[in-house]
């Protein structure tokens, strides 16, 4: 197999490596199609103190199932198979107590940047013949969104405030619009991803630049805020502007990654004045099944691409920085 292989910084190096013997109850899939996350750019970046290198990074994938251990019965070789990563120990309290995401010895599965990757069978979702690999490769941060819109707990009639128009904000306002949503504001600087968002739905869509983000949705909701924002930036000011964007009694969900020691400033007295819930939404528990039933609603072609060779995976990373795409993809 031949892998990416992150060293820190940004040397990534493509190296020939052994495949690995399979453990009773693991798989050996062939990554078809593995998508760039923000937390890769953290990574390189030296801002997501969960990777440490040497490893190869990658954990939004698909591919096709080549090898299985001797106790694996759920799949088998040429099953095509959306992927969900990380392994926990099922042994903690948070463990024990429907809270795997949080668990305390969880660790990070072997990265997708790869030829080959190695995943415990239950970590594994069928996928039909009809969707394509790049297409799945998106369940996993669909379904950080379906977590996400879990905890906004959205009402049928609620107005929805987004910022960041990337692919999870994207993610997030076609979830929010097919959830029942009456009213969508989208707030997001690139012109690209801002004309997307108006595609897909949106009802008012900004320019932070050029327009006040707190009166736009205040125009937009008869002078009352959102009832529902998401947060899908990862940076503390726009944290601080998602409280602003909320009505009295509204739900603001801090989906985006901000860097460890980032500060956010809020003033006590208005929480408790208007009654705010504030919330941050962490990986994807128990919602990757429900995210592969949203794949073939969503429109996720436009988000996708472009596309790149395993040698080209540092580029890949680098089009996300630089918002040459959406959800940059590495084909193996």
């Amino acid at each position: 197999m031949r892998s990416a292989v992150w060293y820190g910084g940004e040397d990534i190096r493509v190296e020939e490596q052994p495949k690995p013997t399979l453990g009773a109850n693991e798989v050996l899939v062939r990554v078809k199609a593995s998508a760039v996350c923000g937390t890769d750019v953290h990574s390189i970046e030296g801002k997501f103190p969960l990777t440490v290198p040497p490893r190869v990074l990658g954990h939004e994938f698909s591919g096709l199932v080549e090898e299985v251990g001797a106790g694996v019965t759920r799949v088998k070789p040429g099953d095509r198979v959306a992927t969900e990563p990380g392994m926990v120990c099922n042994a903690c309290w948070y463990c024990r107590n429907g809270m795997e995401h949080l668990c305390l010895n969880r660790s990070m599965s072997p990265g997708a940047f790869s030829t080959h990757a190695v995943l415990l069978d239950r970590l594994l979702w069928k996928i039909p013949e009809t969707m394509s690999f790049e297409t799945a490769s998106m369940a996993e941060p669909v379904a950080c969104a379906v977590h996400a819109l879990d905890l906004a707990r959205m009402r049928s009639g609620d107005a929805v405030a987004i910022i960041g128009a990337g692919g999870i904000g994207l993610s997030l306002l076609q979830l929010a619009l097919h959830s029942g949503a009456a009213k969508t504001v989208v707030s997001e600087p690139d012109p690209k991803r801002r004309a997307l968002a108006q595609e897909m739905g949106a009802d008012v869509v900004i320019d932070p630049r050029q327009v006040d983000p707190i009166a736009a949705v205040r125009d937009a909701t008869y002078g009352l805020g959102a009832d529902v924002v998401f947060e899908a930036v990862g940076h503390p000011r726009t944290s601080e502007q998602a409280v602003q964007l909320a009505a009295k009694a509204g739900r603001i969900v801090l989906v985006g990654v901000n860097p460890p020691g980032a500060k956010m400033e809020v003033e006590p007295y208005d929480l408790y004045a208007r009654e705010l819930t504030i919330v941050a939404s962490y990986m994807r528990p128990y919602s990757l099944g429900r995210a592969l039933r949203w794949l073939e609603k969503l429109r996720l072609d436009p988000i996708l691409g472009p596309n790149y060779e395993l040698g080209q995976t540092l580029q890949a990373i680098h089009a996300l920085r630089d918002k040459v795409g959406i959800k940059p993809l590495v084909m193996p």
